[in-house]
Order: structure tokens, then C-alpha cells, then sequence
């Protein structure tokens, strides 16, 4: 049986999701990871380095990848915006709560399997104490 650790984030602890509930949050997983940004707006943009230097370059208007190496300034001459790291920031962050989305989905669905065993455990303690009995 197919077994894999997730944290339960509300619980603030990793479990074992089981069987065909780890499959399908495997292929879930695969899914969601190659739905990475396509890139499909760039825009030629200013980047500050730490020594106050600035590179031109081309980045992902969505997730601020940088889609390119730098470029000479004075090839392309005229006003470029600078980048705005917030820009990555937000991706990171929006692509994170769409991870914790669905690992809480499967997590929820772990623990549904796990109530209705331990109910129907509880069950059949019953049955067989009352076959006991007779």
C-alpha cells in the first residue's frame, strides 16, 4: 500500500495519507507543479544590484522570473520601469496557498477514511459482543 507524509496544517503535524487517497494526491501534486507560470507577458525592466548598479533585463510581468541575461543599456535605450521584487513575492505566496489548498483537501479526505474505520471497528466490537452474548 502506497504511504505518503503530509503536514497537517491544522494540526501543526505531518501524517500519512494511505492507498489510493496518496495516489491520487501524487498525481494532484505532478499536476499542480507543472502548471508552473508560462511567462506569457514579459517586460524589459531595470535591476537594482547590491552595489546600486543596474542591469537590464527581461522579467515575467506574473512571477518576476527573469527571462533573460543582462542586457547591454545601451542597445535599448529609453526609460525602463524597475523591477518590483514584490512581484516574486506574490507569486511565491499565491502559489503557496494554492499547495496548502490542496494538501488540506487530501488531508481532510485521510481523516474522513480514518473516522469511518475507527466507527466501523466500533461496530463490529458491538456485533461480536452481542454474538457473545447469544
Amino acid at each position: 500500500m502506497k504511504r505518503k507524509a503530509v503536514f497537517d496544517y491544522d494540526e501543526d503535524k505531518s501524517i500519512f495519507i494511505y492507498g489510493e487517497i496518496a495516489e491520487a494526491y501524487e498525481k494532484d501534486v505532478a499536476d499542480f507543479d507543472s502548471m508552473e507560470c508560462k511567462h506569457e507577458k514579459v517586460t524589459r525592466r531595470l535591476w537594482t544590484l547590491n552595489s546600486k548598479a543596474t542591469q537590464l533585463k527581461d522579467f515575467c510581468d506574473f512571477c518576476g522570473k527573469d527571462m533573460s541575461k543582462a542586457l547591454k543599456q545601451s542597445d535599448f535605450p529609453g526609460e525602463h520601469p524597475p523591477f518590483d521584487d514584490s512581484v516574486r513575492r506574490h507569486y511565491v505566496e499565491l502559489r503557496e496557498g494554492e499547495k496548502k489548498k490542496l494538501v488540506r483537501k487530501y488531508v481532510a479526505l485521510q481523516k474522513a477514511r480514518d473516522r469511518k474505520l475507527v466507527e466501523d471497528s466500533e461496530n463490529w466490537r458491538d456485533e461480536y459482543q452481542a454474538y457473545r452474548r447469544t
